[in-house]
């Protein structure tokens, strides 16, 4: 409930939980907190950590004021972790991990520390702010719940990356934003975000993706959503650049995908009425709406690239228009759409 303030990493390990409240802050150059029973094998000097054992059923829970010095790091590690305040850690890492081993190192680039979960577990939820400009922040369970503020935004030329990753389940709420777009000042690209579940993914309208260019110069970043059973993307997605710059890269890796222009269209079960998560045949089919904008049709634009990358098919529906203009930008040239598919790809009478 109060402050902690240190010029060091600072190791929190605690079987029962954590909770830290609406006025609590804390100053460190770098904070481990984490439910593991099994103490963490350092490699010495800090240099590495390993967590083995299942985290017991106990929760980290922060509503308050986490911050890290420049290139510092904030690591999260138990069997439930939420996050409602704020944490911060400008040129450096953030990661919210729920995992039953899980191996935390310094980066081989030198830019402060990454993590390995090796064996996802519970669940990770975040309706506050992460924030990383020029940094990297991860979010790792069985199960991901995302509904705040993500932001790693670009400085200078050192970009952001963000990822989500998901095994079983990965939700964007309507308030979930997540940034990573060039500088503000200067000519600077945008950075990368993926989001990746092994099963499910969901959004819902509101949500939103940037990774647009510099406001003074820079290319766009990178989107990956991947997800073996997803239905519909309502998120909006940009990955723009100003003009004499291209715009970003944009993958959807699904198991079959049909292109629309209808946002509602959506089918889940394969004709067959139950989904068996274990048998990707039954995952469900993603309906992509590629409609225009003035008509509330699709969601994502300004990409100079667009790889779409279904498991089975990839299929265009009946009276279905695309106007690639509005997708990749009307004075790119060098713009490309590529469609991949491990079974079929099925044009009909439909243009494009």
């Amino acid at each position: 409930m109060g402050n902690l303030n240190a010029n060091g990493w600072v190791v929190l390990m605690n079987q029962n939980g954590f909770y830290f409240g609406p006025n609590s802050v804390i100053n460190v150059h770098g904070l481990m907190v984490t439910t593991s029973p099994i103490a963490p094998e350092s490699s010495g000097g800090g240099g590495m950590w390993q967590f083995n054992g299942s985290p017991p059923l106990a929760s980290i829970i922060n509503y308050g004021e986490i911050h890290a010095r420049a290139g510092g790091s904030v690591f999260l590690v138990s069997e439930r972790v939420e996050n409602h305040g704020t944490i911060s850690a400008p040129g450096g890492s953030i990661g919210l991990y729920a995992g039953k081993e899980v191996l935390i190192s310094e980066r081989p680039d030198g830019r402060g520390i990454s993590a390995a979960v090796k064996l996802p577990a519970g669940s990770v939820d975040n309706t506050g702010k992460l924030i990383a400009d020029a940094g990297t922040i991860a979010m790792h369970a069985q199960v991901v719940n995302q509904n705040g503020l993500v932001q790693a935004n670009s400085v200078r030329q050192r970009n952001g990356v963000i990822e989500l990753v998901a095994t079983e389940e990965l939700n964007l709420s309507s308030e979930s934003v997540l940034a990573a777009r060039g500088a503000a000042s200067g000519v600077s690209d945008g950075g990368s975000i993926t989001v990746k579940s092994d099963r499910r993914f969901t959004d819902a309208a509101g949500s939103r993706f940037d990774v647009s260019g510099g406001l003074e110069g820079g290319n766009g970043g990178s989107v990956e959503i991947s997800a073996t059973r997803m239905s519909s993307i309502q998120s909006r997605i940009d990955g723009g650049a100003k003009a004499g710059w291209k715009g970003g890269s944009l993958v959807f890796d699904p198991f079959d995908i049909i292109l629309s222009a209808d946002s509602s269209a959506t089918d889940t079960t394969d004709g067959s009425g139950t989904i068996f998560y274990d048998d990707p045949m039954r995952t469900g089919t993603l309906h992509l709406n590629v409609g225009d904008f003035q008509g509330g049709g699709s969601a994502f634009r300004n990409f100079s690239k667009i790889l779409l990358q279904a498991t089975h098919d990839i299929s265009l529906a009946p009276n279905t228009t695309w106007n690639l203009n509005i997708s990749t930008g009307i004075s790119d040239p060098g713009s490309l759409l590529s469609l991949e598919a491990g079974n079929n790809i099925e044009f009909g009478t439909t243009r494009m």
